[in-house]
């Protein structure tokens, strides 16, 4: 991707964790990649302006005193212009909604969850497990936290450990390979959702 005279492409190394995901541009940077992708992938491409909204999720225990700032870091009220797949992409990011996010991936099941008194979500992500507790459709904020007990945190653990016991230095890929090839054998159907926060 070509954007303000820089290009940027993915790498394998992640970003390192930031509280204050808005501290630089890398994240949004990140999610013009996103947007253009989503652009293709649902055939709304068009060499006119493309309006955008985003809707972006904050840890729980963020998510209070960081949402506004959230927020306006993509809502910079700007016509943004970027190349991506030799194409060139005209944007504005018109409406920026954040939420925590458990609730933002209970959405996707809004209608099934807002008719049970109680549900409590998981979202499992990189570096941190939310769950969040949602009465009759609405998110009680009192009842919510982030574990630092995520994917990349499993997969370090098994790594250290693997590497501790065995003397065999693991990489995450190998990691996949090896839950892959479990569920295939056992014909389980299953999808593993993780981001690799890549930036160079």
């Amino acid at each position: 991707m070509k954007y303000k005279g820089k290009y940027y492409t993915f790498s394998n190394s992640r970003i390192h964790y930031m509280r204050d995901k808005a501290d630089d541009d890398r994240f949004y940077i990140l999610t013009l990649f996103v947007i253009g992708f989503e652009i293709e992938d649902t055939g709304r491409y068009t060499d006119d302006l493309i309006p955008v909204g985003l809707l972006v999720g904050l840890l729980p225990t963020h998510y209070g005193r960081q949402y506004e700032q959230f927020e306006e870091y993509f809502s910079r009220g700007v016509v943004e212009e970027f190349e991506f797949h030799g194409k060139k992409f005209t944007i504005s990011i018109d409406k920026v909604r954040a939420y925590p996010q458990a609730f933002a991936s209970a959405m996707t099941m809004f209608m099934q969850i807002s008719t049970y008194p109680k549900a409590v979500v998981i979202d499992i992500g990189g570096l941190t497990a939310d769950y969040l507790l949602i009465k009759n459709g609405q998110a009680d904020l009192s009842v919510r936290d982030s574990l630092e007990n995520g994917v990349i945190v499993l997969y370090n653990q098994i790594t250290a450990r693997v590497n501790s016991d065995l003397d065999i230095p693991l990489e995450e890929s190998d990691i996949d390979a090896i839950q892959f090839r479990i569920a295939k054998r056992k014909n389980l159907t299953y999808i593993l959702i993780y981001y690799k926060i890549i930036y160079r």
